[in-house]
């Protein structure tokens, strides 16, 4: 038990994530990590909404988290979820290691290129997510269980 799953996805918690990746993984609790929405409780709120009945939903800024998880082994089958990249590589930089990243969602404001029909991304996310790899962490996109996963040097390679 313990981090079961880190996800970078824009819409953060909604239908997809609920229904597929939740029930798939029998996740028990969703850490969501990013500072703004750990300061905002009327996000929270929102986010809580849309969790399933019975997992619970925690917010923690990228350093609270970090400080939180070394003095706390987690112990319920968990996903971490994060609404942009470079907040899993402040916790890699604070020194928490994920296994692997899956990224689901990162939509295009029009300055992006898509590198598949759910994922687009400009320098600055490349960047970071080139950094996760080259800490060793391996990334890939995958919307949900039943796609086949693809590599982020694969699909970012393609476009």
């Amino acid at each position: 038990m313990g981090v079961e799953f880190v996800r970078v996805d824009d819409r953060l918690l909604h239908g997809q994530v609920v229904t597929t990746w939740v029930k798939t993984l029998q996740l028990e609790q969703c850490i969501v990590v990013n500072a703004a929405i750990a300061g905002d409780t009327f996000q929270q709120g929102l986010l809580e909404m849309a969790a399933p009945e019975g997992m619970r939903v925690v917010f923690f800024a990228p350093e609270k988290f970090v400080e939180v998880a070394s003095q706390n082994p987690i112990k319920r089958r968990t996903m971490l979820l994060f609404n942009h990249p470079r907040d899993v590589l402040r916790i890699i930089d604070l020194g928490y290691k994920p296994t692997a990243v899956n990224i689901g969602g990162m939509k295009n404001n029009g300055k992006k290129r898509q590198i598949t029909k759910a994922v687009a991304i400009d320098d600055e996310d490349t960047a970071v997510l080139q950094a996760i790899v080259n800490a060793g962490i391996p990334v890939t996109i995958q919307m949900v269980p039943a796609d086949s996963a693809v590599s982020f040097e694969k699909a970012s390679d393609k476009n």
